[in-house]
C-alpha cells in the first residue's frame, strides 16, 4: 500500500506473512511412478519496505 507526497513515495509488502511452508504451483511436479510429488519449497516470511525520494 503506497503512501506518497509530493517528492516522497513509502511503500511496504508482507509475502508469506504466518511462514507457511508450500510450493508454488509452478515449482513442483509428479514424477512417473512415485505417489510424491517434488520441487523447490517457496520463500519463507518476507518484508520489504520501499522508498523513494525524487529530487
Amino acid at each position: 500500500m503506497p503512501v506518497e507526497g509530493e517528492d516522497l513515495s513509502l511503500a511496504l509488502s508482507i509475502k508469506n506473512v504466518f511462514d507457511k511452508y508450500y510450493f508454488d504451483h509452478a515449482s513442483y511436479m509428479e514424477y512417473i511412478g512415485s505417489p510424491i510429488a517434488q520441487g523447490y519449497a517457496s520463500a519463507g516470511r518476507d518484508f520489504r519496505f520501499n522508498v523513494t525520494y525524487a529530487f
